[in-house]
């Protein structure tokens, strides 16, 4: 809706209105803002506060001081309030019109807000963050109305507003009623203007309305219900108007603006300017000292506070008017009350919590006697007030991981699909013990968490499980509920109540037993012999609720629901006759529900009719599967292949009649999921069905060749796409994956024992293999890949399409378990075969428009650069073949057509490339590639576009465009964040990145507070041994040890964290891991701030490693060797070493080679400038004349402390030379010190010409182009140092300038090397000024 001006009248102005002037003359004639705004946005807001106008206001004028253009929550807020959103909303509050007024009812307004409110902040990813209102007048009112109705309504994302809102500010706001309703009667006659007035809502505001009282009585019931019964709080402060309107008076009163409970805080102004705040008044100070406390308290909870990301978990209550409201199980639509059960139950809860404790019951009791049931008629209750409420199946470790799995999903604790498919393996590899660790996790969550939940474990068996322990979380917010067989799992369990679940008494049973029959009881006499011989089957199955269930449907189905006393005579003399006895495997209690299951059994068995014979089929089918929901989607697509030729899977109209038969015998039980059905049994029923279908005579082979069948329907049906319904339907395949293949030792053999095709065979293996690899099973999906990648070979060759992509994907498994060099190995038979099958398919040997070629043979390539990337011996082999593969993804993405899948070959080719460069130290060229994949991406959003992103800002951060890296790491962080919450494995990777810049910025503090949650997250993501949280700890040592003052305190504790570290990652990795070398590095760069001799030695051991396999990477090493030798005062050595280097890029304009020359350069002018009793000892001024403050690789003075002054104290200048004495003394090798500062001054002059060819050297030998990254910034200033010692002042300065431009555009004008370089310019101006 366009903003229209509102149209002023020249009418005599009869009453002040509470915020605008309240007349018939001012109020808007047709149009008006409406709905939220938002006033301000930041990165990562813990809250947004919405202001809520009253009476005739505006969402901005309300709220706009007399003179001020902004209203103030938008001019003054931001500054003073960090992590705030500010909103607010605007709606049709005039109660007078010249035209047609509002007739919109309170509760109108309070649909509106919920509406508007609600999907404004699911738009912006902010439907669980917390919620502050800010109300004037009416619209304190508004508020207390909608959050009553956002509590009471079924819909999810309006009862968030109630479940967020933490606090509320109340300004003015008539709780008991205003006597302003009394206008509304008299000025209208008296101004004769007026049109039409909205009587309904000013009666509302009348002193002694009902419908006031009765709004205020509610909401106060509703905030003493939450002190009550909830540990939440909802914090309230009220404010009143100090000054009337003359002649009315005050138009709120203060015992109007309060309650009982809440005195209100006088703010010196009438009612409609005591929100017209200006930056000095008290009224301002007032709100904003609460506004500052609220979020406060958010935020020291604000890391356990998040809620499910975009509404409840999949397995959380979906909709309070529904019965089935688990997608696992139901509530049984016969439940009978078990009053004495829920009253025991519901006072044992609440007297632990008033006691602060956890509430952990244990409900036991025969199976299928309504242990869940009990459960889930209890939980219906707390639908409300618990919105995390998960049902667990604790039948085994399996079951129980896999549930876990999927609520580590909701809470946005863990994505398996972030991690697949990348280039790094790393990645990967946080995958697999993100899976390992999933029931941790959780556990650590739920701990943290601020939000009231429920966990039921169910089946629970005690002896599936280990460690129950860490599963199982301990919080006063929580509630815990385990059903189980028997009294062992109080070992497991620990207990704090215990309710045995009693058989249901008679009336109950009788009535699930008519239920069924679909009959009315009746106590008439010509009913009364049925009834009575009902209570005798009752009673002859020992009132066990299922078996109830079994016979009711038995009879009905035989009876066609119209039972007679000798129908129920036959069941009863038809169970004393069931033979066979009890199997050894069912415990003796179960012995009712087994003969009412062979009586169902043989029933069905011996009926004629085709669709009861079909019947007994699929219930042997259901029985090699898992009890858990099985869509009918799998039934269905088995269908549609029409390759089975079995029986009810020929046709869907005779599958589902197959189906119909056995959901109304009480054997299965339909259930929906969103917009998929299926079934599910009972897990008793499905373990007598699993006994009783395969005990007849003859079924052995019967049952081979059903679990043929069964395995055949699962990999036949797993979708390859990653459309989320596909990514579904493989989650819930899981279970009967498990349970189909668990039924075998060998369960690769029933499918390549030559039954079927072999081809057919291999693919359902692979198919299931990357079922388990979703679902973190690694173990289990290297074993089917193992064995269809030998098969495949022997069956058809090597070079088969089958046997390579089978061959990938074993070593995908291999390189995630962490088996690098098996990994290697098969990569590299598999790359050899690959490109065989090119010579094959084409004939010139090179790779084409073959789509087979680009899929696989470039795949393989990929691979393989993976597996080298990560040895030492084998880096230089995987940057040449990702420049392969990128210069084919060039060719492909040019041609006349390209497709979507060449577009994304490309970036990936070049995100590869850019990290074997950056590996190389070519990081200009890294930068650049990462540059193109970046905005090649837009605004895509998956795995591939982050990480991306992400390695952006590492290029950005290397090269020095730090203030360019910040922005887009902290861009990052929220995006994570907002998108998958704060506890996310992505989240914690973007933190340390953005932790990574601090580091390189020098701002030691910020990256310490970012490097400390690091470690916490990562150390529970991961665990405190893996890869990423150790690269972490040596980054928080390396940062703590340039903090420290002494020198001894820093120095132990990074020999603590090196022996930890080095420890764990060689005993994990290898002494020569490329990982473990890397992390060498970094401790040596460490501990070179206080032992340079120490650091050298570790350096030097490194070294030697790369070497043996001629790594380039062993120069770059040594160069950080020839800093500690210079810190050690050995500048000779130093020179030796940097003269003879081979770099093993012979071009100079490598980035390495200028490197090299550039330092060699720096220890020239030092021995140089050095005066004569020094050459032999450490130099003091290294710093100034090598590197600049704060560097990575600052040096340390004579007695070891560290430069770290951001101003030196000396600039090499024509009057520092002036100091030395100039002479043709040799004082290196046979050269004088004319001829080093020359030679040092030649070696500057070609690094800067090799890094700006463009610019050349310019005016008097000064490049002239902007320099964009640091290397060049540093060689640039380097140079004009070497001018100024010459004099060359103005050379100096020119130069000396664009440095400082750069420094200011990359690092911000406060930062300390910013002002080193601004500092040093005007020295030499000062200088250039004196000669002159």
């Amino acid at each position: 809706m366009p903003y229209l001006p509102w149209k002023r009248s020249g009418h005599r102005q009869a009453i002040e209105s509470e915020n605008t002037g309240l007349s018939a003359d001012t109020a808007p004639e047709a149009d008006f803002p409406e709905g939220i705004k938002e006033l301000h946005a930041c990165p990562n807001p813990v809250v947004d506060i919405c202001f809520i106008h009253g009476l005739t206001g505006d969402r901005e004028r309300t709220w706009t001081a007399k003179g001020e253009e902004k209203s103030w929550p938008e001019l003054l807020l931001p500054t003073r309030l960090a992590n705030a959103r500010i909103l607010t909303w605007g709606y049709d509050a005039y109660v007078m019109n010249k035209g047609q007024a509002s007739q919109n009812r309170l509760e109108d307004h309070a649909r509106t807000l919920l509406a508007d409110l609600s999907n404004e902040r699911i738009d912006n990813g902010a439907s669980t963050r917390g919620l502050i209102f800010v109300t004037h007048s009416l619209g304190g009112l508004v508020c207390k109305e909608a959050l009553l109705r956002s509590r009471e309504t079924p819909e999810r994302h309006w009862k968030g507003i109630f479940e967020n809102t933490v606090a509320i500010a109340f300004m003015g706001t008539p709780h008991k009623g205003s006597w302003l309703a009394k206008w509304g009667n008299i000025p209208c006659q008296a101004l004769g203007i007026v049109k039409s007035v909205n009587k309904g809502l000013l009666s509302f505001l009348q002193t002694d309305n009902a419908h006031l009282s009765s709004l205020h009585r509610r909401f106060c019931d509703m905030r003493r219900d939450l002190q009550e019964n909830t540990p939440r709080s909802l914090h309230i402060t009220c404010f009143n108007e100090a000054l009337g309107v003359p002649p009315w008076g005050l138009i709120v009163p203060t015992d109007s603006a309060s309650f009982e409970g809440h005195d209100a805080i006088p703010i010196r102004a009438n009612h409609m300017d005591m929100v017209k705040f200006t930056e000095g008044s008290n009224g301002f100070r007032l709100l904003l000292a609460e506004l500052r406390r609220w979020k406060r308290e958010l935020e020291e909870a604000s890391t356990a506070n998040a809620s499910v990301v975009q509404g409840h978990p999949a397995s959380v209550v979906q909709d309070p008017s529904e019965d089935e409201f688990f997608p696992s199980v139901k509530l049984c639509s016969r439940f009978e009350d078990r009053d004495e059960a829920m009253c025991y139950i519901s006072e044992k809860i609440l007297s632990l919590q008033r006691a602060n404790n956890m509430p952990v019951g244990l409900l036991h009791g025969l199976p299928g006697l309504g242990k869940t049931q009990v459960c889930l008629k209890y939980i219906k209750a707390l639908r409300e007030s618990h919105p995390w409420i998960w049902l667990v199946n604790a039948e085994s470790q399996r079951s129980l991981n896999h549930d876990y799995a999927g609520i580590a999903s909701d809470l946005g604790l863990r994505s398996t699909n972030d991690f697949q498919g990348q280039a790094s393996a790393q990645d990967r590899e946080q995958a697999s013990q993100l899976e390992k660790t999933v029931g941790e996790m959780v556990k650590k969550k739920l701990e943290k968490a601020k939000v009231q939940w429920v966990l039921i474990f169910d089946n629970f068996q005690s002896t599936g499980i280990e460690e129950f322990c860490n599963y199982l979380p301990n919080s006063r917010y929580g509630i815990v509920l385990a059903c189980a067989p028997d009294l062992a799992a109080r070992i497991a369990i620990d207990p704090n109540f215990v309710y045995d679940v009693p058989k249901l008494g008679d009336d109950h049973l009788e009535n699930i037993f008519w239920t069924d029959m679909q009959i009315e009881r009746s106590d008439d006499d010509s009913s009364k012999a049925t009834f009575d011989s009902a209570r005798t089957l009752i009673k002859t199955l020992e009132q066990h609720t299922l078996s109830v269930h079994l016979a009711g449907n038995y009879i009905g189905q035989e009876s066609g629901f119209r039972p007679t006393q000798k129908d129920i005579d036959t069941y009863i003399a038809a169970l004393k006759h069931t033979g066979g006895g009890l199997p050894s495997q069912l415990p003796d209690i179960l012995g009712p529900l087994w003969q009412s299951f062979k009586l169902s059994i043989g029933k069905l068995q011996r009926k004629n009719e085709q669709r009861f014979k079909d019947a007994i089929e699929l219930l042997r089918l259901n029985t090699l599967y898992s009890q858990s929901y099985l869509p009918r989607r799998l039934f269905e697509e088995a269908i549609d292949r029409s390759n089975h030729g079995f029986g009810f899977l020929t046709s869907r109209p005779r599958w589902r009649k197959t189906e119909q038969v056995l959901v109304s015998w009480g054997l299965l039980v339909v259930e929906t999921r969103g917009q998929e059905h299926g079934t599910s049994m009972l897990q008793v029923l499905h373990r007598c069905a699993g006994i009783g279908m395969w005990t007849e005579e003859g079924t052995s082979g019967s049952k081979l060749a059903k679990w043929r069948l069964a395995i055949r329907i699962l990999g036949e049906s797993v979708p390859s796409t990653s459309r989320q319904e596909d990514l579904d339907f493989r989650r819930l395949l899981v279970p009967h994956i498990d349970a189909c293949l668990g039924n075998c030792k060998d369960p690769s053999s029933l499918l390549l024992d030559g039954t079927l095709e072999i081809r057919t065979a291999v693919e359902m293996l692979l198919s299931f293999s990357r079922v388990y690899l979703e679902s973190g099973r690694f173990e289990g999906a290297k074993s089917f890949q193992s064995r269809a990648s030998i098969k495949a070979e022997a069956a058809f060759g090597p070079l088969d399409e089958l046997t390579i992509s089978s061959k990938r994907e074993h070593a995908l498994s291999l390189d995630i378990l962490g088996d690098s060099s098996a990994s290697l190995q098969l990569r590299k038979r598999v790359y050899e075969d690959s490109l065989q099958k090119c010579r094959v398919e084409v004939l010139d040997g090179s790779p084409d428009d073959n789509p087979w070629i680009a899929e696989h043979y470039y795949g393989a390539t990929a691979d393989l650069a993976i597996s080298y990337s990560r040895h030492v011996a084998h880096r230089k082999e995987a940057l040449e073949l990702r420049q392969r593969i990128l210069e084919f993804s060039k060719a492909a993405s040019s041609s006349s057509s390209p497709s979507e899948a060449d577009r994304t070959q490309l970036l990936k080719a070049k995100r590869d490339y850019a990290t074997s460069l950056f590996d190389f130290d070519r990081r200009k060229e890294a930068l650049q590639l990462r540059e193109e994949v970046s905005a090649s991406l837009n605004d895509e959003e998956d795995g591939f576009a982050w990480n991306a992103r992400r390695e952006l800002v590492v290029s950005l951060t290397q090269t020095g465009q730090l203030l360019r890296a910040r922005d887009l790491a902290e861009k990052i962080l929220t995006d994570r964040t907002k998108k998958v919450g704060d506890d996310h494995p992505t989240t914690c990777v973007a933190l340390a990145t953005l932790a990574a810049v601090h580091i390189r910025s020098q701002e030691n503090e910020q990256a310490l507070q970012s490097l400390d949650k690091v470690i916490e997250k990562s150390t529970t993501i991961w665990g405190r041994d893996h890869l990423m949280t150790q690269h972490v700890l040596i980054d928080y040592a390396v940062v703590l040890a340039k903090m420290r003052k002494t020198r001894d305190s820093a120095l132990e504790d990074a020999t603590n964290t090196q022996r930890e570290v080095l420890s764990v990652m060689t005993r994990n990795r290898g002494p020569e891991d490329y990982e473990v070398l890397k992390a060498r590095v970094q401790m040596a760069r460490m501990i070179q701030y206080y032992d340079p001799g120490v650091a050298q030695k570790q350096l030097s051991e490194v070294i030697h490693v790369l070497q043996r396999y001629g790594d380039p990477y062993c120069a770059v090493i040594q160069l950080k060797q020839v800093d500690c030798l210079i810190a050690l005062g050995e500048r000779q050595e130093a020179a030796d070493i940097l003269r003879t280097m081979d770099t093993g890029q012979g071009d100079v304009t490598t980035m390495l080679e200028l490197k090299r020359l550039t330092k060699l350069a720096t220890v020239y002018f030092d021995i140089a400038e050095a005066p004569d009793h020094s050459l032999d000892g450490p130099i003091a001024s290294f710093s100034a004349s090598s590197q600049e403050p704060g560097d990575d690789t600052s040096s340390v003075s004579e007695n070891g402390a560290s430069v770290t002054s951001g101003t030196p104290k000396s600039i090499t200048s024509s009057s520092s030379v002036k100091t030395l004495e100039v002479t043709p003394k040799i004082v290196y090798h046979e050269f004088t010190r004319e001829h080093l500062f020359r030679m040092s001054c030649d070696l500057r002059k070609q690094v800067v010409q090799h890094l700006e060819p463009a610019g050349g050297v310019g005016y008097h030998g000064a490049a002239t182009k902007v320099i964009d990254d640091h290397f060049t910034a540093q060689a640039c200033h380097n140079l004009a140092k070497s001018y100024a010692r010459d004099s060359l002042f103005l050379n100096a300065i020119s130069m000396q300038k664009r440095v400082f431009l750069y420094y200011e555009q990359y690092w911000g004008h406060d930062h300390t090397r910013t002002q080193y370089h601004h500092w040093t310019l005007d020295e030499w101006m000062d200088e250039g000024s004196s000669m002159v």
